[in-house]
């Protein structure tokens, strides 16, 4: 009996370590992550259908024709890692809200559950809005830049080691 505990207790420990991203093997591609975010992002967009996704492609055009402004939703403790070039915290801009209303909100966080959620309630609000499809994660992927208070950065917050996505050569922060 005690023997089937332990296989039991093994069996249950190993399902948790798979769950929790530390059954990855070392030959997990960055084509494999970008996979994983692209799912993950599907998953999440089910709880905000009304909303526009924006690919990173879509929004560099953006971008270039005329900047949209960009608000990064997630809170301080993320945003101090880095953050896309240009973009505003969601205190700062529900605090200036008023002069944008002519203009394309494009919303942002990890991966783009709680900016879809944001964008929700911007676009109830009469905003035109869309969400940064798979985020600060996709963002990475495709090679933009990122920044910190001291310029340029590969650094990037993630909430555990099942979320860090990020490609080769960037610094998962936790």
């Amino acid at each position: 009996m005690r023997f089937a505990g332990l296989i039991l207790f093994g069996t249950v420990a190993l399902a948790i370590l798979l769950m929790m991203g530390c059954g990855r093997t070392p030959d997990y591609t960055d084509a494999d992550k970008r996979r994983e975010i692209e799912e993950r992002y599907v998953s999440f967009k089910q709880a905000f259908p009304s909303v526009r996704d924006v690919s990173i492609q879509e929004f560099v055009e953006l971008i270039e024709r005329r900047p949209p402004v960009i608000v990064d939703v997630r809170p301080e403790e993320e945003r101090g890692v880095s953050m896309i070039p240009d973009a505003v915290s969601k205190d700062w801009f529900e605090g200036h809200r008023d002069q944008y209303r002519d203009r394309l909100v494009v919303t942002y966080c990890t991966i783009g559950a709680r900016s879809g959620k944001y964008a929700v309630t911007l676009q109830q609000e009469g905003f035109d809005v869309a969400n940064l499809r798979g985020s600060i994660l996709a963002w990475a992927h495709a090679g933009r830049p990122l920044v910190d208070k001291d310029g340029p950065t590969k650094r990037v917050h993630v909430f555990s080691a099942d979320w860090n996505l990020l490609p080769a050569g960037y610094e998962a922060v936790r």
